[in-house]
């Protein structure tokens, strides 16, 4: 073959990946795929949940798109020298699961969850379309709280019965769910919407949209509530106490008439379910506190036997079982046994290996986005949003088993892509294409 031959199929090959760029630079398909993946995920989360019978059919339509998106976003960001430590992180955390959980399952798994990663950071960097995720993202959480809030009037959701398991707990007090199969993963969506939501009633210049904003969030909060997730609420107030102390500091006191209005909301709500609020969490206090205290020591135990790598996704109860009888006595009487905890249970199943792979990428991130803060005034604010959103979610999760429900493995990726795109250094910068960001979000 001549070297001329060589040179035009080495630019033939360059024409076919910038063609494939251009196709994802098309935004509305771009957004379709991830808004129709991000529903799902809400609205029927066991659509594909981490088990052994998921089906290779339930990402057959978005596949081609997702293959795309990440091969080309990861070569453009090369091409257009964007590609740094965090798409080396990316890379290295989704790289190392793929290879240490290579199945059909996990294979599907991490790919979704990659490709929500990159399809977000296409499209965010559009503030028409980064505008249309904000008000998807305010009305599901709006939606799946008036679920919720049906939910808890009738005891049960005939509307979801086909994806719904029972979530009274043990002590007969209803633990709303919505759409989202366990009252702790609807209390950690809650906490990933609600920065986004009060951003948006804060920096929309629609008051129809801010109107809408305001009446989501206090939906958001009593649904919350009423999930009696603690961690959940714990994680709210606290980020609101920090929200007043910095409005109180730079003296925005038109902030400070909604956060009255929606702790008033919230106050009386608790006085209306007080009795199965008290009941439920002087019953659980204790109760839960003691079960994790036993599944974590019986977790840090099966560590300790555990190889750099860990025993394989989803794999650590039973290898707990086969190395404690107090946990096969557990398994034997018919009880599950998450281990309730995600870095816990992603150490035992990923090995040091993994969980430092993972911090390498959340330090990355947020490393990349907080010089984003310092750097960019055009976009700081929806960046501290998504990075609080992000805090909520790590935060969440250290009481339960995130990454294994398939809605808190969708929100994480999505808010990680959401912080890629508007931190990126072409879009962040001082250039004249993110100087006026946020002003045209707030007109649009």
């Amino acid at each position: 073959m001549s070297v001329s031959h060589l040179d035009n199929s080495f630019a033939g090959e360059r024409s076919f990946l910038k063609a494939l760029w251009a196709a994802l630079q098309l935004p509305f398909a771009t957004f379709a795929v991830l808004a129709g993946l991000a529903a799902a995920a809400l609205l029927m989360p066991n659509l594909l949940m981490m088990k052994g019978d998921t089906a290779l059919s339930t990402i057959l339509i978005p596949l081609p798109f997702l293959v795309i998106a990440i091969l080309t976003n990861v070569i453009g960001s090369a091409h257009n020298r964007e590609f740094g430590f965090l798409d080396a992180a990316a890379i290295a955390l989704l790289g190392y699961l793929f290879l240490r959980n290579f199945q059909l399952v996990t294979l599907e798994y991490f790919l979704l969850g990659a490709g929500v990663y990159y399809l977000t950071s296409i499209v965010v960097v559009r503030p028409k379309y980064f505008r249309i995720i904000i008000l998807v993202i305010a009305g599901l959480g709006a939606l799946t709280s008036v679920i919720g809030l049906l939910e808890r009037l009738f005891l049960k959701s005939d509307l979801f019965d086909l994806y719904m398991t029972p979530t009274p707990d043990h002590s007969g007090i209803h633990r709303i769910a919505s759409t989202l199969l366990h009252p702790a993963v609807f209390g950690t969506f809650l906490v990933f919407t609600i920065p986004f939501t009060v951003m948006l009633y804060i920096v929309s210049g629609s008051r129809r949209e801010r109107f809408f904003g305001i009446g989501a969030i206090g939906l958001e909060l009593v649904a919350i509530l009423l999930s009696i997730s603690k961690s959940s609420l714990l994680i709210v107030v606290c980020f609101g106490v920090i929200f007043a102390i910095w409005a109180l500091v730079k003296r925005h006191k038109y902030l400070l008439m909604p956060m009255a209005g929606l702790i008033i909301v919230l106050a009386i709500s608790g006085i209306v379910f007080f009795q199965p609020l008290s009941e439920s969490v002087r019953y659980r206090l204790f109760d839960s506190v003691n079960e994790r205290t036993y599944r974590w020591t019986a977790t840090i135990q099966g560590i300790e036997k555990t190889r750099t790598l860990g025993v394989g996704w989803g794999s650590g109860p039973a290898f707990l079982a086969q190395i404690n009888p107090g946990v096969r006595a557990y398994l034997a009487s018919g009880r599950t046994m998450p281990i309730d905890n995600f870095y816990l249970s992603f150490i035992l199943e990923q090995g040091y290996a993994g969980l430092l792979l993972l911090f390498l990428f959340l330090a990355a991130l947020f490393g990349q986005s907080i010089i984003a803060v310092i750097r960019s005034g055009s976009n700081r604010a929806w960046l501290m949003a998504a990075m609080t959103a992000m805090a909520g979610i790590c935060l969440n999760i250290i009481t339960f088993d995130g990454f294994s429900w398939w809605p808190v493995f969708v929100i994480f990726w999505l808010t990680a892509g959401i912080l890629r795109g508007i931190s990126n250094p072409w879009f962040s910068g001082a250039g004249e294409r993110s100087a006026d960001w946020l002003s045209r979000f707030a007109v649009q």
